[in-house]
């Protein structure tokens, strides 16, 4: 077995290089009419589930991409929550 050279992977470099590509791949749809969107589901009040939908939120701003958030209490029965979605 011999040792091979190591490789450092630059997760940042990494990181910008996706998300560059991703903002061109995202500027070519809105260019063809289609606007790239996440909708997020928050049920409940957790401060760390809210804080995850948040900076998902900015990812999405930053590269262009519409994002809608859709936040629920824990009492209402399930179903009301889907009548929400028919955006």
């Amino acid at each position: 077995m011999t040792v091979k050279e190591k490789i450092i992977l630059d997760g940042s470099r990494v990181a910008s290089a996706v998300k560059e590509e991703l903002k061109s791949r995202v500027e070519n749809l809105k260019e063809n009419g289609i606007t790239p969107c996440l909708a997020t589901v928050l049920v409940g009040d957790d401060p760390s589930s809210a804080t995850y939908v948040k900076m998902k939120g900015n990812a999405c701003e930053r590269l262009g991409i519409l994002s809608k958030k859709f936040t629920f209490l824990m009492t209402p029965p399930q179903k009301n929550y889907w009548q929400q979605f028919n955006h």
